[in-house]
């Protein structure tokens, strides 16, 4: 990240990231594995908590449920 950025103190506003040198329009700029990750509210009860994986048995329900593919059919 350090190739693209430095860390910059803005006053009043706090501190943030200013770019180095300039930067292409679609450029990928930094990237990195999640942290953590919960299924959204919509997705609840048709994915797997631990994998993400979807179950389509249950994308229908309104009814969210907690499922983990080991318990799937």
């Amino acid at each position: 990240m350090a190739r693209y950025f430095q860390r910059d103190c803005c006053g009043r506003r706090g501190e943030g990231l200013k770019a180095n040198r300039s930067i292409a329009p679609g450029q990928l700029l930094y990237s990195a594995s999640p942290y953590t990750y919960i299924p959204s509210k919509k997705a609840m009860g048709s994915v797997c908590e631990h994998c993400l994986s979807r179950f389509q048995q249950y994308a229908d329900e309104l009814e969210p449920r907690r499922l983990f593919a080991s318990e799937a059919d």
